[in-house]
């Protein structure tokens, strides 16, 4: 299972319930050899980069 959810930034930055759907995903849905990775990343459209988010 390879997938990428795509949000839109609503500025709030509470980003734990994402962190934990992503650490649920990961421990029940995938495989541990197949896991790419347990963070999360943000896209800045003025900068164009993504980063790592801080949690």
């Amino acid at each position: 299972m390879y997938g990428v959810l795509l949000l839109p930034d609503d500025c709030d930055h509470d980003y734990e319930p994402y962190k934990k759907m992503v650490h649920a995903g990961n421990t029940t849905q995938v495989d541990p050899e197949e896991i790419l990775s347990f963070n999360l990343y943000r896209y800045d459209r003025h900068k164009a980069e993504i980063e790592e988010t801080a949690v």
